[in-house]
């Protein structure tokens, strides 16, 4: 393991929005082998456009020895138009427009150069084209031939392992060849930065260089080449070093690449938020819900009529959310769209209340918060206090408010009070307590329509049951 050289990897990092940091599951062995309809360049700037939400893990370039790196091996590219594909495969595009026989022999040998590197260290074992793994249709990689990739980056393998290390070429300069201990990551620090042919033995010799490059690129560099007869230090690739190519830069040219520190990024709800007035306000439509404000998934609903105490407000993609003093004051990202709340037209007036009008006795029974739920006052709608998931709680009679059906406590029901449960946050059996951390992301799960089937028949039985311990009452 480990004897077949590196090609020249030029670090063009793809913007953030178009690839996913680590890979659920890991990879597999597969390379996806794609062809660029254009060049490695165009690829690269397609990749950093914020917008484009595509990218590869490399370009193989019509550079001779040069390869574009623009996803890290062990995060996840957005190329192969399959989710599963992506977070298992190393995905490579390839320069040049393939799809009428195009045939570039330096972008072929760059291919199984970088074929024969994944190998060897055991990234990849097979390889697969786009088409055979894209859920769209596609007819890339095109005339891209795959199979002489693969067969010369066995060959590339097989030498490695055959034969003696390369020897330094004769030169007239007075060079002297030392592997660093480790590689090392540097950044070119001028603009152009340039690759120089360094076997010279005046400075005259040098030219305009072999290549340039932008200033902000990154190389790994394996080894170092001091050319005595000019007093000069170079910095070379693993293939340049191990192939004895004397093409390096400059030393003074670069330095060791530092990784920035990832910006703390605040979601767009804390970002946008303001405090304001505290007022209180009313849920006017039915099943109104309270939103997570991270991803705006709904946590519970509200039914009318609900009184809500709102001390901030904030926006989300351009919509506008009031949060609670409970929200706020325990820091949770809920709020409730401003749309969504206000003060009614028209007061109710009865002379009785709703809850009271409605009011009737059950047969005392245990239920079980199953999630954090309110104790609600039902002459006015505001939350009392917060009762906390698996509580459990002796109900004694039942009202209906505002379209919903509220339990009430043993307790209430003896005090008379107008403090009520929503019936649908509430369970007739203890709540599982053991805590459930999901992970980052799931399989996709064939739901198993039997299994549905029962669990409803099971939940109508209950129901029917409930109901009937509350029809004796």
């Amino acid at each position: 393991m480990g004897k077949v050289s590196a090609p020249t990897i030029i670090f063009k990092p793809a913007h953030s929005n178009n690839f996913t940091r680590g890979r659920v599951g890991g990879r597999n062995g597969q390379q996806t082998f794609h062809h660029v309809v254009g060049s490695a360049e165009s690829a690269v700037a397609v990749f950093q456009n914020p917008s484009r939400q595509a990218s590869a893990t490399y370009i193989v370039s019509a550079i001779p020895g040069v390869i574009y790196q623009t996803v890290s091996e062990d995060d996840t590219s957005w190329c192969d138009g399959n989710l599963a594909s992506n977070r298992r495969a190393i995905t490579i595009e390839h320069h040049g427009d393939w799809r009428n026989g195009y045939r570039n022999e330096t972008v072929l040998q760059n291919a199984a150069q970088l074929t024969a590197w994944l190998r060897d260290r055991a990234v990849t074992n097979h390889a697969r084209r786009h088409r055979e793994v894209s859920s769209v249709v596609t007819l890339c990689s095109a005339d891209l031939p795959v199979e002489e990739i693969w067969n010369r980056a066995t060959n590339i393998i097989n030498s490695a392992y055959s034969q003696p290390a390369p020897q330094p070429p004769a030169t007239a300069a007075d060079l002297v060849w030392e592997k660093l201990p480790k590689t090392v990551e540097y950044v070119l620090d001028k603009s152009p930065t340039k690759l120089w042919n360094f076997n010279q033995t005046s400075w005259g010799g040098f030219g305009n260089g072999v290549k340039d490059f932008a200033k902000g690129d990154r190389v790994i560099i394996y080894g170092k080449v001091t050319n005595k007869t000019l007093n000069a230090v170079y910095l070379l690739t693993e293939y340049s070093f191990t192939q004895k190519i004397t093409n390096g830069f400059n030393q003074a040219d670069m330095s060791p690449y530092v990784a920035p520190a990832p910006p703390v990024v605040k979601p767009e709800w804390q970002t946008n938020m303001k405090d304001i007035t505290p007022v209180k306000l009313m849920v006017l439509p039915g099943q109104t819900p309270i939103v997570n404000l991270n991803d705006l998934s709904v946590i519970k609903q509200l039914g009318q009529g609900t009184y809500v105490d709102f001390v901030a407000t904030t926006t989300v993609k351009g919509v506008e959310y009031l949060i609670s003093s409970y929200s706020k004051e325990h820091g949770q990202p809920n709020g409730i769209k401003r749309a969504d709340v206000g003060v009614p037209e028209t007061p109710p007036n009865s002379e009785k209340p709703d809850w009271l009008e409605n009011w009737y006795d059950i047969e005392d029974v245990d239920m079980y918060a199953r999630a954090d739920t309110d104790l609600v006052n039902l002459e006015d709608g505001s939350t009392i206090k917060v009762i906390e998931r698996g509580t459990k709680i002796r109900v004694a009679s039942m009202t209906e408010w505002f379209g919903h059906k509220y339990a009430i406590t043993q307790y209430s029901t003896e005090k008379k009070e107008g403090r009520g449960i929503r019936l649908d946050d509430l369970d007739l059996k203890p709540v599982d307590e053991t805590p459930i951390t999901p992970a980052p992301e799931q399989p996709e799960i064939t739901p198993d329509t039997n299994a549905i089937i029962a669990f409803l028949q099971l939940l109508v039985k209950m129901i029917e049951e409930f109901l009937s311990k509350f029809k004796k009452g």
